[in-house]
């Protein structure tokens, strides 16, 4: 079945099982429902406040890195959509606040945005003093950490790659650690 036909079949089974009604007839319908429309209110609520706290807590990262010529950032998360090429003088101001402690979410975001070849041999040894403080991190970001590695490691962090991957704590996060590992022994035996 073809992209377009697959869609309308499925559409068309959708409408049934919904007797016929669209999302906005849906939505019309469920706005009469004060308790639908009281909850709908508290999640918006709930996540502008959220959003707004993580503003202020990424606001002098979001600062410095505008000092240093990256201005008109929201968020940190920002710098995913921005090609690697324009990160050359923001990745010490990244590496700088990745020693705080920010959110768990927060950091996360900042070792994304230094997963990029741009911050190979300078990130890396903060990344994994980073992941040899255990607790820290929740696992999303330690495996964004690994993750980077793979990225931003260099022949001089393989000895202490090496120590993170024997460390039973990391043990969920040793199949990233493998492939930096494997990539930086790869790149010594060229060099």
């Amino acid at each position: 079945m073809s992209g377009f036909n697959w869609l309308r079949s499925l559409l068309k089974r959708s409408a049934r099982r919904t007797g016929g009604e669209t999302a906005s007839q849906y939505l019309a319908q469920m706005a009469k429902d004060p308790d639908w429309v009281k909850r709908r209110k508290e999640r918006a609520d709930a996540l502008r406040a959220k959003q707004e706290m993580f503003a202020q807590i990424e606001r002098p990262i979001l600062d410095d890195l505008a000092a240093a010529g990256m201005p008109a950032l929201t968020s940190v998360y920002d710098l995913l959509q921005r090609p690697e090429e324009d990160y050359g003088p923001v990745i010490p101001v990244l590496i700088h606040h990745l020693r705080n402690d920010y959110h768990t979410r927060v950091r996360e975001g900042l070792v994304r945005a230094l997963t990029v070849k741009g911050a190979r041999g300078t990130a890396g040894p903060e990344i994994i003093r980073q992941l040899e403080r255990q607790g820290v991190d929740d696992v999303h970001t330690r495996d964004a950490m690994a993750t980077a590695l793979r990225v931003v490691a260099t022949r001089g962090d393989a000895e202490r790659i090496e120590m993170l991957m024997i460390d039973p704590r990391n043990e969920e996060l040793n199949p990233e650690l493998g492939r930096a590992l494997r990539r930086v022994l790869r790149e010594r035996k060229l060099a």
